[in-house]
């Protein structure tokens, strides 16, 4: 199966979180067509190897997308269609990559396609408890010359407060209301933490988003929820978060839903420089990214610290979960290229 053949048939199988049966199925029957070994575990991780010897390089990847159906197009050498960036051009260039050095008894490389990067990365957590790996990049986009090093952690809260209901001209506030001003002082508390961050340097600061609110009124109580994304940069101190959220949440209960610990891995050590070498062999100049958001190289970060890690992988991830997700051909082959010069290097030097 060649590159764009691969490529296009992920593409066309959607696949949000929650509904990767089939493309779970046209992973393993890709896998045997280009000689990898392919396996399911128990998270519903699709498990593919090549090669074997001392060496274990892991390509961690993501076949599942955010909802949302696109038409799945081919424009000149643009691919259009729901996972094109986000992430299935990164998992086709692992498989590629993986099928190419089949033979070596160098070292294995593993790919696993995980069923929830966009959900709650249970996936991710199964691979986390398994053996360490050597080497780890994570399949996400970074542009085909860039190198993505660092992710910011994430805190999710789930507000609840409830009040009396009371007639609208009455002077007290409701349940609404005070969610409002819960969040705004929220808001502006993360404005301005970790004090003394820079301006304008987004990885480095705390940053908070509503995600969604709802009041319900049975007649008798008014009770809003609201759900709360904070992403939270490497060094920041969560207790600083948890204490002004205990301080300003009144009589509402604040829960965290959920909590990932940043990332930034370390440049000094061979597989960032195995990639920095492939990008210049193939014409580029290497670009280091720190992105906002958060991804599977949270989880097996933490879990592995020390290990090294990157993410790495095509298309441009401004487009990720929007309308026009698309990922241009000529890109995707090149970062074919420079991961697999990569991994080459790895091996013979091992």
């Amino acid at each position: 199966m060649d590159e764009v053949e691969l490529l296009h048939g992920l593409v066309s199988i959607g696949s949000p979180t929650g509904r990767t049966d089939r493309m779970r199925d046209f992973l393993l029957e890709s896998a045997g067509a280009m000689g990898l070994r392919a396996t399911v575990d128990a998270a519903g991780n699709v498990v593919m190897v090549a090669g074997e010897g001392p060496v274990h390089i892991m390509l961690l990847c993501h076949m599942d997308t955010v909802p949302g159906e696109l038409p799945v197009k081919l424009d000149g050498r643009t691919l259009h269609g729901r996972g094109a960036v986000d992430a299935k051009g990164c998992l086709a260039m692992a498989m590629q990559v993986a099928s190419a050095l089949r033979g070596t008894r160098r070292g294995r490389v593993t790919v696993v396609a995980v069923p929830d990067e966009e959900g709650p990365s249970d996936g991710a957590r199964e691979v986390a408890r398994g053996p360490r790996p050597d080497l780890v990049v994570v399949g996400e986009p970074s542009g085909w010359d860039g190198i993505t090093i660092g992710y910011k952690g994430a805190v999710r809260l789930r507000y609840r407060g409830a009040s009396a209901k009371h007639h609208s001209g009455a002077a007290r506030r409701n349940s609404a209301e005070l969610a409002v001003g819960f969040w705004t002082a929220l808001d502006a508390f993360c404005a301005g933490e970790p004090p003394g961050a820079p301006e304008g340097r987004l990885f480095e600061r705390l940053s908070a988003t509503l995600l969604s609110v709802r009041t319900d009124d049975d007649g008798v109580t008014l009770t809003t929820d609201m759900d709360i994304d904070v992403r939270v940069p490497w060094g920041y101190d969560d207790g600083r978060l948890d204490a002004f959220v205990g301080r300003a949440r009144g009589d509402a209960t604040v829960a965290v839903a959920g909590r990932e610990a940043p990332v930034l891995a370390q440049k000094n050590n061979g597989l960032v420089r195995a990639l920095v070498h492939a990008i210049r062999a193939n014409g580029g100049e290497p670009r280091f990214k720190k992105k906002t958001g958060t991804s599977d190289m949270n989880v097996v970060a933490e879990a592995w610290g020390g290990l090294p890690i990157v993410a790495y992988g095509p298309g441009d991830s401004s487009l990720d979960h929007t309308p026009e997700e698309r990922l241009d051909l000529d890109e995707y082959l090149r970062a074919i290229a420079t991961l697999r010069l990569a991994l080459e290097r790895l091996l013979e030097g091992s």
